[in-house]
């Protein structure tokens, strides 16, 4: 987003908080960046990361004890759940704000029951839906097709860049399961996670740090601590 002349593309595999979307585009725009939707769009297919979802990835690790798997807490797992569940609110369903309370009706009954079975206190269905009310408007100017306005611009020859984070070892697939990610951050999600075919990628680069880390729980083969794990970190 940084690059003039370039236009940056959040696909459809991406779940996003649309609150921290939108305080981060604050941010950059601070350090006199220019961010708007003329160079940065967002798939109408992205599953949309809600509170409740924070709220149910915190209150399961605290409850799992010694079996946690060490989340971010930021809500990714129950949001991919919920993709994967058909129950998911997209940003497209911002674009239809008539439709979203039905949406809502859909999604509400899984969450409160698991809520209701760890004690905890219920989502408020009229907060969810005018917290959302609110935020569309702000989201909705950057809504597009990314997967046509992805071939779109190969017809034209501009040149592509698509990036994962993560990587092989925390694929929901490939691997240290069950600790982590829920999705496919290999090189191969790409073509998933942005709407295009796997003929239109030419190139693979792999990255490999030299300084192997990760988040939470899970095997490692080694681990360095004390002094120089702190200078290194």
């Amino acid at each position: 987003i940084v690059r003039p002349n370039t236009t940056a593309f959040i696909g459809n595999g991406v779940v996003i908080d649309p609150w921290a979307l939108v305080s981060e585009i604050e941010t950059v725009r601070g350090l006199s960046v220019e961010v708007g939707p003329s160079n940065l769009r967002i798939s109408e297919s992205a599953i949309l990361l809600l509170p409740l979802h924070q709220k149910l990835d915190t209150f399961r690790e605290n409850a799992a004890g010694k079996g946690k798997i060490g989340t971010t807490g930021r809500g990714i797992g129950p949001a991919y759940e919920d993709k994967i569940g058909r129950r998911a609110i997209r940003v497209a369903d911002l674009l239809e704000i008539s439709t979203l309370e039905t949406k809502i009706d859909r999604l509400l009954p899984h969450h409160n029951a698991l809520l209701k079975g760890m004690d905890r206190e219920l989502i408020d269905r009229e907060d969810l839906l005018n917290n959302l009310k609110e935020i569309a408007p702000k989201i909705i100017p950057y809504a597009c097709p990314v997967w046509d306005e992805l071939y779109k611009a190969r017809s034209r020859g501009d040149r592509i860049l698509y990036e994962g984070a993560q990587g092989t070892m925390l694929d929901i697939d490939h691997g240290t399961y069950p600790f982590v990610t829920s999705s496919n951050p290999v090189s191969g999600g790409a073509c998933i996670g942005a709407g295009v075919g796997p003929t239109l990628i030419d190139r693979v680069i792999g990255v490999a740090k030299a300084y192997t880390t990760r988040v939470g729980e899970g095997p490692f083969p080694t681990e360095l601590e004390g002094s120089i794990n702190d200078q290194l970190c």
